[in-house]
């Protein structure tokens, strides 16, 4: 007669396993077996690392990529600040001037030496500039010669 394979019930968890014949139970591995298992984990481990060094490449383009993208940005952001900072202080000084300006008599001895005044200093700031000029000149003459 047959024998009925049992089926056995799990003492912790209560549930009941499927029944195993004697030769599933005890059938040893064999050797073919065991090494396609091995070339399977080796064949696992190469695809892993290869798909993690192509995130790696893949990573540090984006971020080259960024980065490039950053410093125009950046640079943009610094010019608008510096442009709006100095209309700012230029518009402040204007007006201000201007407004002052009007407040004072036209025949009066404060206009005419405010006058005189802002004459001479541009008097002086173009000599200035010429003499800065003529000795950049002459520098740059005697450097070649």
């Amino acid at each position: 007669m047959a024998k009925r394979p049992s089926s056995r019930t799990s003492q912790d968890t209560g549930v009941e396993s499927p029944p195993t014949t004697p030769t599933e139970a005890t059938a040893p591995e064999t050797s073919m077996e065991s090494a396609s298992g091995t070339e399977a984990t080796k064949s696992t481990a190469i695809t892993a690392v290869a798909v993690a060094v192509e995130g790696l490449k893949e990573g540090a383009s984006q971020a080259r990529k960024a980065a490039g993208e950053f410093v125009p940005a950046l640079a943009r952001t610094l010019s608008k600040v510096v442009y709006t900072g100095s209309y700012g202080i230029t518009y402040g000084l204007v007006f201000g001037g201007l407004m002052i300006g009007s407040l004072i008599p036209k025949d009066s001895a404060l206009a005419k030496g405010m006058c005189d005044g802002a004459d001479s200093a541009v008097k002086d700031f173009t000599r200035r500039e010429n003499e800065r000029a003529a000795l950049a000149a002459s520098e740059e003459g005697m450097a070649t010669t």
